[in-house]
């Protein structure tokens, strides 16, 4: 079984994520657990 990579929030990125729209955050929340899971994005 694979791990999942590591998120790391560098800077005000973590603030800067709260700032979007639910969606938003919805859509790329998906996309960066694919990356974690070693998938590669959507787009």
């Amino acid at each position: 079984m694979e791990r999942m990579k590591k998120l790391i929030w560098l800077g005000s990125s973590k603030a800067d994520w709260n700032i979007f729209p639910e969606s938003a955050q919805d859509e790329a929340g998906y996309q960066l657990d694919k990356v974690q899971c070693g998938d590669d994005p959507s787009d």
